[in-house]
């Protein structure tokens, strides 16, 4: 579980056991790589030259 959805979680149920809350809807996504963030790496040549396994 990445770590801002166990963060989300964990404040989820504070909500809730602190009464300020009887539901709570929680959870994550990472997020992708985007075509402009890895053009913009490759422009600077900061990308590894090996593709991972």
């Amino acid at each position: 579980m990445p770590a801002h959805s166990r963060q989300n979680s964990r404040n989820s149920l504070d909500l809730i056991r602190l009464g300020r809350a009887d539901v709570v809807v929680a959870g994550g996504a990472d997020a992708g790589v985007h075509p402009l963030g890895a053009a913009a790496f490759a422009a600077m040549r900061a990308g590894g030259q090996r593709t991972a396994p």
